[in-house]
């Protein structure tokens, strides 16, 4: 992940919220509620991270470069799933992006 961060501009330099963490507080804890807040994010990586960070720092953190290393990421995850998707599942959602 550090790897796809620095290729696309994400990371840097060295910085108290890594790559990984931001993946899994917008992907991972995403699933639990889809309307998060900039305040109910920062809260969770105090809780889950228990590092200090502001709503502004977050907000801070959404550029292109972010969404560059999100897809970076999301299409290297394409690759590892090697099973096609049970259409059931498609029932649970109203829309699907890939």
């Amino acid at each position: 992940m550090n790897k796809l961060a620095e290729e696309s501009g994400f990371k840097a330099r060295e910085s108290k919220i890594t790559p990984k963490m931001f993946l899994d507080n917008l992907l991972f804890n995403a699933s639990a509620d889809v309307n998060k807040s900039l305040n109910s994010l920062s809260v969770e990586m105090k809780q889950y991270f228990n590092i200090d960070v502001t709503r502004q720092g977050l907000d801070e953190r959404f550029t292109e470069k972010a969404a560059l290393y999100l897809k970076s990421v999301l299409s290297q995850l394409c690759f590892v799933i090697d099973k096609p998707i049970d259409e059931g599942w498609f029932g649970y959602f109203n829309n699907i992006y890939i």
